[in-house]
């Protein structure tokens, strides 16, 4: 029987496990960014909370990591300063507003946890702008209103504590959801129609042009999709150096996107952003080097690439770089140093991670052995869909008492509910 976090343990709870989509999965196929505009967004997730047998952990599970971009008016701004805990910017979305069977839903803002490097980008930001920006999906935190629900219901026990204000209301309610998000890749102030984008990108503006070309790219202001000349956009502001740009041009011209297929051109115009210190260019630079993808391979151009992003708290790159360690393969072969990324990548939720560290607790490699902690990583990889965890668990089960069980489920809900930590801050 397939085990899971939300089945073992946290099932109806208002509690999210996170995920981090790969660029480039285990088998080493690249995968496409995932997109949506807000009221797809909202559908989306509208739908999802209707489905039967879809907990919040497992949709917060599809959702974590994935890369938007949105469009709202700024409300709060917080700056990195000395006695600033918690910098971040809010926004209102555009109202939108679903009635299920037991609750309504509604997401009045989001909030966004810039990268120390992002905060550059804001510059001419303030309250009150309408802005355009591109991020990727953080954790949903969810708020109920019981205003029906009798004061003795409040003090319930949940696997969560009591519930109070974010347990879960038996009579149902109004939730109201609010989404933060992880870094900024792109922003700028919000054009109001197509001819004012173009104008600004016809006046060789690199930011707007990168934003014409996501327009062309996704159907924005009501243009029909056209990728030729999404690319023809996107690649005069490469031309100016536009980061995000260049990463972009470089995937189209790796899969043959909108332009020609030329993978010595790809690396290119990756290895322009990577100077850039463009972390997803850095990742797949090193991806590429490494594992060749139709160029030749090097593994010490490679490590070099990978080693810049897992700095950056890149997971696919910490995950790989471990690999690498793991493996000896252009650097010495060093087990205590993989278990060491594999387990920054694996506290970003990164599946392939959660297995490897759940291995190196149960054989006591690289690390002191710990059943407990291996049955809380293949728990949580588990939880993602990774059909090897469930074999590994009923292994662990057949070695372990009841007591080290209980353990790794205690171990696996703490690392659940730990504060969020936005990497870069």
């Amino acid at each position: 029987m397939k085990r899971t976090i939300p089945g073992l343990l946290l099932a109806g709870t208002l509690l999210f496990v996170f995920s981090i989509e790969p660029l480039a999965g285990d088998g080493g196929e690249m995968q496409r960014t995932w997109r949506h505009d807000w009221s797809e967004f909202m559908q989306e997730l509208g739908s999802r909370l209707q489905s039967r047998g879809v907990s919040e952990l497992e949709l917060n599970a599809i959702f974590h990591g994935k890369e938007v971009n949105w469009s709202g008016r700024v409300t709060e701004i917080k700056r990195p300063a000395p006695n600033e805990k918690d910098p971040h910017i809010a926004v209102e979305m555009s109202p939108f507003e679903k009635n299920m069977a037991a609750v309504k839903l509604r997401f009045p803002y989001i909030k966004i946890y810039p990268g120390k490097r992002d905060w550059q980008t804001l510059e001419g930001i303030k309250v009150g702008s309408e802005i355009e920006f591109s991020t990727r999906l953080g954790f949903i935190t969810a708020h109920v209103s019981l205003d029906s629900v009798p004061n003795e219901l409040l003090q319930r026990p949940t696997p969560m504590g009591r519930m109070g204000y974010e347990g879960i209301s038996p009579r149902g309610g109004t939730y109201s959801f609010f989404l933060h998000t992880i870094g900024l890749t792109a922003v700028s102030m919000r054009c109001k129609s197509l001819a004012e984008l173009r104008a600004r990108a016809e006046n060789n503006d690199a930011q707007s042009q990168y934003e014409l070309g996501q327009a062309f790219g996704f159907g924005r202001f009501g243009v029909t999709t056209n990728v030729v000349e999404a690319v023809k956009w996107t690649r005069k502001a490469a031309e100016q150096n536009h980061a995000r740009s260049q990463f972009i041009l470089g995937r189209c011209c790796f899969d043959g996107i909108g332009t020609t297929m030329d993978k010595a051109e790809a690396v290119k115009w990756h290895r322009k952003a990577a100077e850039q210190n463009y972390a997803d260019a850095q990742y797949i630079l090193g991806f590429v080097y490494g594992f060749g993808q139709g160029l030749r391979m090097d593994a010490t151009e490679a490590l070099k690439w990978l080693h810049r992003a897992a700095e950056q708290d890149h997971p696919g790159a910490q995950y790989y770089l471990a690999f690498f360690y793991s493996t000896g393969r252009g650097v010495k072969k060093d087990e205590t140093e993989a278990v060491k990324w594999f387990r920054k990548a694996a506290d970003q939720n990164w599946v392939a991670a959660q297995s490897s560290l759940a291995d190196r607790y149960r054989q006591g490699v690289g690390a002191t052995k710990d059943l407990a902690e291996a049955y809380k990583w293949s728990l949580l990889a588990a939880s993602r869909g990774d059909y090897m965890a469930d074999l590994h668990i009923a292994g662990l089960e057949r070695e372990m008492t009841r007591q080290q069980i209980a353990e790794g489920k205690r171990r696996a809900v703490e690392w659940i509910k730990r504060p969020f930590n936005v990497p870069g801050l």
